[in-house]
């Protein structure tokens, strides 16, 4: 459906993206402007997205490598504390941030503040809804099945190396999460991954 957005990559600027919150409140986003520098030696250059408690940015890392830095600020109005729902993201990053597949995206780096968790990980080209879209304004009914098989090839070894091998279940599989990397699919946003009980 077109009311699904993007989640990170190459976003339009100002397009939404899911973060923690399901509506968007861009009052409780922290303003940054490009050229701004969250982290040493990381230096934001353009907003990829926005969400309710977030944002997601392209910034450039140390030595000019390019990177995607998601911000997903508190809750202030939760129930169990503003940093509880932090705290859960955060803890569902650590199940996975060690782990190593072709197909997963990489976490490069987790920061747990005390108002704000700050994700840096590896800048996709485009999320598959991305891809969808680009399809449809071309025409097409959607994405051609040639090219769309070997993308859900590629997130079902990504599912089934944290299933099989790790014991996790990603809760939050949609196209938004799965992310076009050259000409492969990598699973991400990690924030809901949660272990078999």
């Amino acid at each position: 459906p077109s009311n699904i957005p993007p989640a990170a990559g190459r976003i339009e600027e100002g397009a939404p993206v899911p973060l923690t919150a399901p509506h968007p409140d861009p009052d409780r986003v922290r303003t940054r402007a490009a050229g701004d520098e969250p982290l040493p030696g990381y230096k934001l250059v353009q907003l990829l997205g926005r969400g309710g408690f977030g944002e997601v940015w392209k910034a450039e890392a140390p030595g000019g490598l390019p990177k995607a830095i998601k911000f997903v600020a508190a809750d202030p109005d939760a129930g169990n504390g503003p940093g509880a729902a932090l705290r859960q993201e955060y803890d569902a990053i650590q199940r996975v941030k060690a782990i190593r597949h072709p197909f997963l995206l990489t976490l490069e780096r987790v920061e747990l503040l005390p108002d704000e968790l700050v994700v840096v990980m590896e800048l996709a080209d485009r999320s598959l809804i991305e891809r969808f879209h680009e399809c449809r304004a071309g025409g097409l009914p959607g994405v051609p099945r040639d090219e769309l098989l070997p993308y859900l090839a590629d997130a079902a070894a990504a599912l089934d190396e944290l299933a099989d091998e790790h014991q996790l279940q990603h809760l939050d599989v949609k196209p938004g999460n799965l992310f076009l990397i050259g000409r492969h699919v990598k699973l991400g946003d990690f924030g809901l991954v949660r272990r078999f009980e």
